[in-house]
C-alpha cells in the first residue's frame, strides 16, 4: 500500500526540510522518561480512582513492593505526586503520595491510553468501563481541538519551533534524537538523579515502556500477587491521592 498521502503533520520554518535535522530537546521523550513506563501510568490511574496506601498500589497494580516503591519515588520526583505523612490510632507515622496539580495534568494522557485501548484493543468484549461527566451524564472521550475549538486531525496540525527556541537556538543539529543514551546525557541524570524535572533512568529496571495502548488497562482488575503489607519499603513509598476523572472532554 502506498503511503505518499498517508496524513502527517504539517512541518513549518526549519522544520521543513525533516531530513537535514534532528530534535536535541523533546517534550515527548522527557515525558515518556519520567512516566512512561507501564507501571507508573498505571499506579497513575489509581491515584486517579483514590488509591493511597501503598500496600493498595501494590496489590492493585500487581507489581512487587520495590515496583512501587520505585516508580512512586519517580512519581514525586517528577512532581506527578506528594508525599504526606498519615498516622492511624496506635501505628506508627506512614506515608501517602496526593496527586498534585501536575499530576492532575496527566489525565488526559491516561484517558487517552484508555480510549486507545477501548477502541483497539479491547477485543469481541468491548471496553470494560464508561466514563461520564458527573454532572451531566454525558460521555467523556479525549480529542485535539485547538483553542478556537475546532477539531484537530493530524493532517491539519502545524508543528514549528516556539518563539523562545528560535529565539535561543540549539534547537536544529545532527545527531540523536534524545532517546536512549543521548537522551540521559541530554539532562545530565544518572539513575536516580533530577534533572530539568526528569528523573534519571525512569523508566529502567526493565519495564517495557507504554506502547500501543498497554496502560490501557482502563480500570480493569489488577492481577493478583500483590506485595504483602508492611516492611521497610512500605515507609518509603505509600499511596497516591484522589481525583475523580469526571469531566467535559479532555484535550490533548
Amino acid at each position: 500500500m502506498s503511503t505518499e498521502n498517508a496524513p502527517s503533520a504539517r512541518l513549518e520554518g526549519p522544520l521543513a526540510a525533516r531530513d537535514s535535522w534532528t530534535l536535541n530537546r523533546c517534550s515527548i521523550d522527557r515525558a515518556l522518561r519520567a512516566v512512561g513506563n507501564r507501571p507508573a501510568q498505571l499506579l497513575l490511574r489509581e491515584a486517579f480512582y483514590g488509591t493511597r496506601r501503598f500496600d493498595d498500589f501494590a496489590r492493585r497494580v500487581g507489581v512487587t513492593e520495590s515496583v512501587a516503591a520505585a516508580r512512586l519515588r519517580e512519581l514525586v520526583a517528577v512532581g506527578a505526586l506528594e508525599r504526606r505523612p498519615y498516622r492511624e490510632p496506635g501505628h506508627r507515622t506512614r506515608h501517602e503520595y496526593v496527586l498534585t496539580e501536575r499530576g492532575r495534568d496527566l489525565l488526559p494522557v491516561s484517558l487517552a491510553l484508555m480510549q486507545f485501548g477501548d477502541r483497539h484493543l479491547a477485543g469481541p468484549a468491548g471496553p470494560p468501563m464508561d466514563l461520564t461527566h458527573h454532572d451531566c451524564g454525558a460521555p467523556v472521550h479525549v480529542e485535539v481541538r485547538c483553542e478556537a475549538g475546532h477539531d484537530v486531525p493530524l493532517d491539519e496540525l502545524t508543528v514549528a519551533f516556539s518563539e523562545n527556541r528560535l529565539a535561543t537556538g540549539g534547537e536544529v543539529g545532527v545527531g540523536e534524537t534524545g532517546g536512549g543514551e543521548a537522551g540521559a546525557r541530554e539532562t545530565g541524570g544518572g539513575v536516580g538523579e533530577v534533572a530539568d524535572g526528569v528523573p534519571g533512568g525512569a523508566t529502567g529496571g526493565g519495564e517495557a515502556a507504554v506502547a500501543g495502548g498497554a496502560a490501557a488497562g482502563g480500570g480493569e482488575a489488577a492481577a493478583a500477587g500483590g506485595a504483602a503489607a508492611g516492611g521497610a519499603v512500605a515507609d518509603d513509598a505509600v499511596a497516591g491521592g484522589a481525583a475523580r476523572a469526571g469531566g467535559g472532554a479532555g484535550r490533548a
